[in-house]
């Protein structure tokens, strides 16, 4: 978005983005589904605000700072009941590119199969919450909110049903796994089981393998 753009050295509080996503009827930004159609995206007050990231950052006089503004869609995209088009929430993250790892991994295909009402349509998700043996909760917008999450898929080439959690920052995460993804909505307390959870530390520059395996009876 920004290419060498010169800022004087010091420290940043935040960074606001101005978009163009009026609640107009003009389709300047918009989601378009697995059929094709397409709907109206809109930022409340974005054309006056934007969206603001406020994760603080320091420039040092002389040096490249490179970040990487991350998208969780399942927590920004919202469809309140009643109106027209999506809402997009401002659920950024900042990323210092020279402080971030990945984190990736497989699931059982028998622990989808055990806890997933129906695998052909959804395989799950993986949660990431910060800090080790953390609380596991549901997307609801409170402290306990996961800071991203990660659908899993399914590799023709591995027959592996596989995740990735990329531009993570440097620390220690705790990792659970969900077939009820589905049923959590951004903007509400939501009921959803974990199957299983492991703690990750993430190490700049790394990546982390994490894998989640049906247990016996």
């Amino acid at each position: 978005m920004l290419d060498d753009y010169e800022v004087p050295a010091g420290d940043y509080n935040w960074v606001r983005l101005m978009v163009s996503a009026e609640q107009d009827g003009v389709m300047d930004s918009y989601l378009t589904d697995d059929n094709g159609a397409q709907t109206e995206i809109y930022v409340p007050s974005g054309s006056q605000r934007g969206l603001q990231l406020v994760s603080g950052f320091t420039v040092m006089a002389g040096t490249t700072t490179d970040f990487t503004i991350d998208f969780d869609l399942r927590k920004s995209l919202t469809n309140p009941n009643g109106q027209d088009g999506i809402k997009l929430n401002p659920a950024l993250r900042l990323i210092d590119n020279a402080q971030y790892g990945t984190i990736t991994g497989t699931i059982d295909g028998n622990l989808i199969t055990e806890t997933c009402a129906d695998a052909s349509i959804n395989d799950g998700a993986v949660y990431a919450f910060t800090g080790t043996d953390a609380t596991l909760a549901d997307t609801s917008g409170a402290e306990t909110d996961p800071l991203t999450t990660a659908l899993v898929s399914y590799d023709t080439e591995t027959a592996a049903y596989t995740y990735e959690l990329g531009f993570m920052p440097v620390g220690d995460y705790t990792l659970a796994y969900t077939c009820q993804n589905a049923e959590d909505a951004p903007e509400a307390v939501d009921e959803i089981m974990f199957n299983g959870s492991a703690n990750v530390t993430m190490v700049s520059g790394e990546t982390a393998t994490q894998d989640f395996i049906a247990q016996p009876d």
